[in-house]
């Protein structure tokens, strides 16, 4: 799906709270299936598809101007998935 897409249902939603959420594990889902459609085992592939699905994380929220964090899919990310904090310094390098 689209990050358009993504952003016309939490709006139809009355950007509920509980339809951001469903969107976010639907990006864990969107993740989870790209690493498999790809057969994504190197670190290098797993970053890949990570940025991929963080980036349109990124669009959704540049089309919400302050209502929403940048980092909200890294963050949820690194919370339910124990595995990405491994490569989260390859995926979000520290400034």
């Amino acid at each position: 799906m689209k990050a358009i897409e993504y952003a016309e249902e939490w709006r139809a939603s009355g950007k509920s709270q509980a339809k951001l959420g469903h969107i976010i594990i639907r990006l864990i889902l969107e993740t989870k299936a790209l690493v498999e459609s790809r057969s994504a085992r190197s670190n290098t592939a797993l970053v890949a598809v990570i940025k991929e699905v963080d980036q349109k994380w990124r669009s959704l929220v540049s089309m919400f101007p302050g209502e929403l964090n940048p980092d909200g899919f890294k963050i949820i990310l690194l919370i339910k998935i124990e595995a990405a904090k491994e490569i989260a310094h390859l995926i979000w390098p520290t400034k």
